[in-house]
């Protein structure tokens, strides 16, 4: 690893740096992101393929580690520093630019490791993500308030219960009770901020069956309290 080097790693990859030298001060910028982010719009603006990077690197030269010397390797760190303006400014449509910038770097990122292959088509019997996931992904996303079984998603999406859990890993990064306690606690911090309802009408609005499993989540998820989102008088 070396000053400038990009190191690209999904979600069920180990990472662990043991040794600096010499010994100097480390900083490691770091973008973590969502996968469904690129294919959850239907296309709309993200290619799924271009996620490509994080899991079949095997014919590039590069493998995870993209090095400083690489000719995409500076106009990533531009695109990144861009990027992180975005998320710490208050700018005007910040959350849409930080979305261009991600899908900005990861043009580059597959143009440097799939040279001239831009717009190919996806191999035959390779889906990023299988339809039958998209189905359950959708799913909750339309209804993550309501009460979701294991069983029910597996019907949706015509896979056994434990590949549903699997796959469901493996393309959010989350377990399913986290990943739909997040989006809860999501919900719940916007009406927290925009509304003057009451907690425990929030948590049942958002799926908690009581306070206590409400205030549990949301201190697991934000690290904070529902009331410290309140806007102050």
């Amino acid at each position: 690893m070396l000053r400038g080097d990009i190191f690209l790693l999904n979600n069920s990859e180990h990472r662990a740096i043991r040794t600096v030298f010499p010994p100097e001060p480390l900083v490691m910028e770091i973008v973590d992101f969502e996968p469904q982010l690129a294919w959850l719009n239907n296309g709309q603006l993200f290619d799924e393929r271009l996620l490509r990077v994080f899991f079949q690197r095997d014919n590039s030269p590069y493998g995870n580690r993209l090095p400083r010397t690489s000719p995409a390797s500076a106009e990533i760190h531009t695109v990144f520093d861009q990027l992180a303006a975005e998320l710490l400014g208050a700018n005007a449509y910040s959350m849409h630019m930080s979305i261009v910038k991600l899908l900005n770097m990861l043009v580059l990122l597959h143009r440097a490791y799939y040279p001239g292959q831009e717009g190919e088509e996806q191999p035959a019997g390779r889906e990023w993500v299988p339809g039958s996931m998209q189905a359950v992904f959708h799913f909750i996303h339309e209804h993550f308030c309501d009460s979701i079984s294991l069983e029910q998603l597996s019907e949706l999406g015509r896979l056994h219960p434990s590949s549903v859990s699997r796959l469901f890993k493996r393309y959010s990064g989350l377990g399913l009770s986290d990943y739909i306690a997040k989006l809860r606690i999501k919900r719940a911090v916007r009406y927290l901020r925009e509304t003057d309802k009451t907690v425990i009408e929030i948590a049942l609005l958002c799926g908690f069956n009581n306070n206590s499993n409400f205030y549990k989540a949301f201190r697991r998820v934000t690290g904070r309290t529902p009331g410290s989102f309140r806007s102050p008088e």
